[in-house]
């Protein structure tokens, strides 16, 4: 099972909020609420020997863990800068149809530019028309 930035940010807590200066994953078990081969799971991203250490302090993962933390933060990001943008009406109205859209945005002087990059805001003005067209 992997592990989720949420789950990871409040075992971190725990951990770090804790008096205690071993913390197994048995204690971990028991702040959390998950059960053992969960809390196994989890911990087998940081320390992979821990289903044959069981009694491993988890405090030594404790950068691991934040680590983990910053690299799914990374991963978000990066998730959100690649939204697309919209194509409005006003700018769907410029053209007639399919052909009237090739004509003033693919061409130069008349005759098909062979040097023309089509980029996603082209296939979509050109898939809207085609549809467009076809019903």
């Amino acid at each position: 099972m992997k592990l989720s930035k949420t789950s990871a940010k409040k075992c971190l807590k725990i951990l770090e909020t804790s008096k205690k200066k071993v913390f197994t994953c048995e204690d971990l078990t028991r702040a959390t609420g998950f059960n053992q081969e969960t809390v196994f799971s989890f911990v087998e991203n940081f320390y992979s020997l821990i289903r044959l250490d069981p009694t491993h302090n988890l405090k030594e993962n404790i950068e691991d863990i934040k680590n983990y933390i910053e690299k799914e933060d990374k991963k978000e990001e990066s998730k959100k800068k690649s939204k697309e943008k919209r194509i409005s009406h006003k700018e769907y109205k410029k053209y007639k149809n399919f052909m009237d859209y090739v004509s003033k945005a693919m061409t130069s002087g008349g005759i098909l530019d062979t040097g023309y990059k089509i980029t996603k805001h082209d296939k979509k003005m050109l898939l809207y028309y085609l549809k467009k067209e076809g019903k």
